[in-house]
């Protein structure tokens, strides 16, 4: 897969997530900026897919970084009306 193909289908990945979401070269890694109501937050990853697994372990770092962001709420928590 080429590079520019990983970043279309990366970004596609985490714009589902955050719709404002950017991504950019950063060295040899790919960086993924999400934004959210709590700030914002990057994860990295590589420019090319090492194996199949690769695409699951960025979109669990996604959504790990947009529950911490506010954009996703966190499982362990009880609803607005149980607090």
């Amino acid at each position: 897969m080429s590079v520019q193909k990983r970043k279309r289908e990366l970004l596609q990945l985490a714009r589902a997530i955050c719709p404002k979401a950017t991504i950019e070269h950063s060295g040899h890694h790919l960086q993924i900026t999400i934004f959210g109501p709590n700030g914002s937050r990057k994860v990295f990853c590589a420019s090319t897919a090492g194996d199949h697994r690769d695409t699951k372990n960025v979109k669990r770092d996604l959504l790990a970084a947009a529950r911490a962001i506010g954009l996703i709420a966190n499982q362990n928590e009880p609803p607005a009306s149980q607090r």
